[in-house]
């Protein structure tokens, strides 16, 4: 019923086919069912989007009628279409299910815009040592007190954009000056800086 309400649609896509060119209307949002896709945006690295990924919302919420994305199947996969308008506005019966649909693609885009802020954040700093705490006072305590990352040491790095053996260094001064512990993925601060 939503997905008739929406006008969705669910496509499948070869390896190598394009969704989406750069410069075509932004006329749909699209979530990955299967497989995988690749984002590409002119002057940022290419994206892969895996099961449950949005793509196009950003760009369709702000009123963006030109794609600035080109979407490429980088696996056979199949991928739910949804009409923008449709999507954006309630239905006639105003189904509840429509309207938690709009509650989670807002939610979804709130935590995209935190994203982008605390990598702002992050970029915004100039040293490694800056770039390095102001990641870790984002990231939530357990209840030890401790920080537990997911992120491996090299991501960690990429994350930063700070190469990894200079990360290792700074991480190594910072414990000798009594900033921070640390054992692999895990981090206790001793200071507030």
């Amino acid at each position: 019923m939503l997905l008739h309400c929406l006008s969705g649609r669910r496509c499948q896509y070869q390896q190598g086919e394009s969704l989406l060119q750069s410069g075509a209307l932004l006329l749909q949002i699209g979530v990955v069912l299967s497989g995988e896709l690749l984002q590409e945006e002119c002057g940022t690295p290419p994206r892969r989007l895996e099961h449950g990924a949005l793509f196009g919302e950003l760009h369709s919420c702000a009123g963006v009628l030109k794609s600035p994305l080109s979407i490429y199947a980088a696996t056979n996969c199949e991928v739910l279409m949804l009409n923008l308008r449709r999507t954006l506005s309630t239905c006639a019966t105003s189904c509840t299910f429509h309207n938690r649909l709009i509650q989670n693609l807002l939610r979804e885009i709130a935590s995209q815009a935190l994203m982008l802020q605390h990598q702002n954040a992050i970029l915004g700093s100039r040293t490694i040592r800056e770039r390095l705490l102001t990641y870790l006072a984002q990231q939530p305590f357990d209840e030890h007190g401790q920080i537990v990352l997911s992120l491996s040491r090299a991501a960690l790095a990429d994350y930063l954009c700070v190469d990894r053996s200079a990360l290792s260094r700074e991480l190594h001064r910072m414990s000798e000056e009594g900033l921070l512990r640390f054992h692999r993925n895990t981090f206790i601060c001793k200071k507030t800086v």
